[in-house]
C-alpha cells in the first residue's frame, strides 16, 4: 500500500496541472472552474549502486481527485528524496541484547 498525503482542494483550469485559485476546503468553485482533491505521494524512481552503497531516488508526484475518489490526473515534480543504505555491512555501535 502506497501512502497519500492529503493537500486540499484546487481548481484547475481546463483540466490541467495549473491552479486557477488558492487551496481551500470548500466543495465548489466560485471561478466555475473544475475543483479537484489534491493529494502528493513518493514514488520510488531510480536505484542504483555506488561502491558498497545501494542509493534510492524517490520522486513525489502531485495525485488529482474529482469528487467521487477517482485519479483524474498524475503529475510528477521535480521534488526527490534519497535513501543509501550499505546491504550487508556491519553496523558497530549498536547495543545488542
Amino acid at each position: 500500500m502506497t501512502l497519500q498525503n492529503y493537500v486540499g482542494k484546487v481548481e484547475l483550469i481546463n483540466d490541467s496541472a495549473i491552479p486557477a485559485g488558492a487551496f481551500g476546503n470548500s466543495t465548489f468553485s466560485q471561478n466555475g472552474y473544475k475543483e479537484y482533491s489534491l493529494f502528493t505521494q513518493w514514488r520510488k524512481s531510480k536505484t542504483y549502486n555506488d561502491g558498497n552503497y545501494k542509493i534510492e531516488s524517490y520522486q513525489q508526484h502531485e495525485i488529482y481527485k474529482d469528487e467521487k475518489g477517482n485519479t483524474v490526473k498524475i503529475v510528477p515534480t521535480d521534488n526527490y528524496q534519497y535513501v543509501r543504505y550499505c546491504p550487508g555491512c556491519e553496523i558497530s555501535g549498536i547495543p545488542s541484547k
